[in-house]
């Protein structure tokens, strides 16, 4: 039940930061391998994510879903 707290949150404060453009995760080549890595999981995002994407007029950049692959599976391993 906390992580899905935590993970509500930051999601909410990413809307915000992209709604506003601030504060950016900056995009690296471990983003790029994780975009060819884990595939699923960011299909599973985009279509999750959807509706949010289309209200606010924003994009969930690929560096951001990697963090958020990372929240979840962290917090599953702890």
């Amino acid at each position: 039940m906390r992580q899905q707290s935590r993970l509500k949150i930051h999601v909410c404060i990413l809307v915000e930061r992209l709604v506003t453009k601030t504060g950016m995760i900056r995009e690296d080549s471990a983003t790029e391998a994780f975009v060819k890595e884990h595939g699923d999981f960011i299909e599973d995002i985009k279509a999750s994510f959807g509706n949010i994407e289309k209200h606010y007029s924003i994009q969930i950049p690929d560096s951001e879903m990697k963090y958020i692959y990372s929240f979840i599976y962290r917090e599953l391993t702890i």
